[in-house]
Formats: C-alpha cells, sequence, structure tokens
C-alpha cells in the first residue's frame, strides 16, 4: 500500500509547487498626484506575462473620464467608451470576443459626428459616413462583409456632391463621375474589375474639354492630352477617382 501511495503523493507535491496564475488588481497615478490615471485586472501567468481581465477604467489628471472597458483574457469585449478631456464623448461602441460589432460612432471635442459606422464580427458591415469637423458630410456609402459596396458619394464643404461611384464587392465599378463645387461637372469615365476602362475625359468650369484617355483593364492606351497640366506640381493622377475615396478613407 505504502509503494502505491509513492507515486500519488509525489503528484501531488509536484502540483502544490508549480507555478500558479494570480489575479492582480493595476492601479497607476498620475505622477505626483493622488488621482487614479488607470484601474484594471490582469492575469500574471506562470511565465511572467500579463492577461488583461475583467473591467478597465482611466482617467485625466483632473478626474475626467477617459476610458471605460472591459476585457475576457486579454481581448476586449463588451461596451467601450472613450472622452475627450472636456468630458465630451470622443468613441463609443462594442466588443464581442476583441471584434468590434454593432454601431461605432466618433465625436470630436464639441461633440460633433465625425464618423459612425457598423460592425459586423470585426468587419464594417453596412451605412458608413465621414463628417468634416462642422458636422457637413465628407463621405456616404456602405461595406457588406468588409468591402464597399454599392453607391459611394464625396461632398465638398458647402455640403455639394463631389464625386458619385460605385462599387462591386470592394471593386470600383460602371460609371463615376466628379463635379465642381457649383454643382457643374468635373470629369467622368467607367470602371470595370476595379481598373479604368473606355473613354475618360476632364472639364474646365465652363463645360470644355480639357483632357481626355481611353484605357483598357486601367492601363492608358490612347490619348493622355492635357493630362500633365492637370497633375502639374502634385503626384496625382487626374483620373483616378476612386482613389481619392481610398485617400479619404486612409486618413482615419
Amino acid at each position: 500500500m505504502r509503494r502505491q501511495l509513492l507515486p500519488v503523493l509525489a503528484i501531488l507535491a509536484a502540483c502544490a509547487s508549480a507555478p500558479q496564475q494570480e489575479l492582480q488588481e493595476v492601479r497607476r497615478f498620475h505622477p505626483g498626484s493622488e488621482q487614479l490615471a488607470t484601474v484594471y485586472s490582469r492575469w500574471v501567468m506562470p511565465d511572467g506575462s500579463f492577461v488583461k481581465d475583467g473591467e478597465a477604467a482611466s482617467w485625466y489628471e483632473d478626474g475626467t473620464p477617459r476610458l471605460q472597458a472591459r476585457y475576457v483574457l486579454g481581448e476586449p469585449d463588451g461596451e467601450w467608451r472613450e472622452w475627450h478631456a472636456n468630458g465630451q464623448a470622443q468613441r463609443s461602441g462594442r466588443y464581442v470576443r476583441g471584434q468590434k460589432t454593432g454601431e461605432w460612432i466618433e465625436w470630436d471635442a464639441e461633440g460633433v459626428v465625425l464618423e459612425r459606422s457598423l460592425w459586423t464580427a470585426g468587419r464594417l458591415d453596412g451605412p458608413y459616413e465621414l463628417n468634416d469637423a462642422d458636422g457637413q458630410p465628407v463621405v456616404r456609402g456602405a461595406f457588406v462583409r468588409g468591402h464597399r459596396d454599392g453607391e459611394w458619394t464625396c461632398f465638398y464643404p458647402n455640403g455639394e456632391l463631389r464625386l458619385r461611384g460605385r462599387y462591386e464587392r470592394g471593386t470600383p465599378s460602371g460609371r463615376w463621375t466628379a463635379y465642381f463645387s457649383d454643382g457643374a461637372r468635373l470629369g467622368e469615365g467607367g470602371y470595370r474589375g476595379g481598373g479604368r476602362e473606355g473613354l475618360w475625359v476632364r472639364y474646365d468650369a465652363e463645360g470644355a474639354v480639357l483632357a481626355s484617355s481611353r484605357y483598357a483593364g486601367d492601363a492608358l492606351v490612347a490619348g493622355g492630352e492635357g493630362m500633365a497640366a492637370l497633375a502639374a506640381g502634385r503626384d496625382a493622377d487626374p483620373f483616378d477617382f476612386a482613389g481619392y475615396v481610398d485617400e479619404l478613407l486612409a486618413r482615419e
């Protein structure tokens, strides 16, 4: 019997001496102040690494809330809220197992909505809007499973339409038209399979043709008259309409 117990006791002793996970509450203060800067819980793993788990919050030096969130084993999970230093909401949304879900909104310090989007399982999925500091529309469109889809429009600060085009599963498609800030047509052309196709034309404010080019598979095959003058002084393609949308979204 004693010989049979020895292996069991050895296993129990090894388990008792093995490093264990430890749950800690971390509290950090602003330098030279009793004001809390951040509070969160974390698991200290046997290898010395840390994994956030539970409620998390942070504050500005004057005590104004800065962040309220929740983690589950290192991943954000639940409501996520951020504030500007003046107390105005800055960002609000929800995570599920580390992935954005539902409506997310971002405001500036004056309370103007800068961006509104819908997410499904970490991918943009639904109507999308981007606004300027005055709350005027900059971009309107929609995503389907992370890809731009359907009609997208861009606007001038005065609210006038700047650009209209379509996407199919993330690639530009069909007729695209750009406008001057007074509504006059600035340029037009077509996309097929994500590349420019056929005749593209740029106009001046009076409607006269400034440049025209013909494309096949996004490659210039004829024309190009006037393009150098339009692009002078800047590294830009005067017929890259879809690239303008890329540029706007890349700023966010």
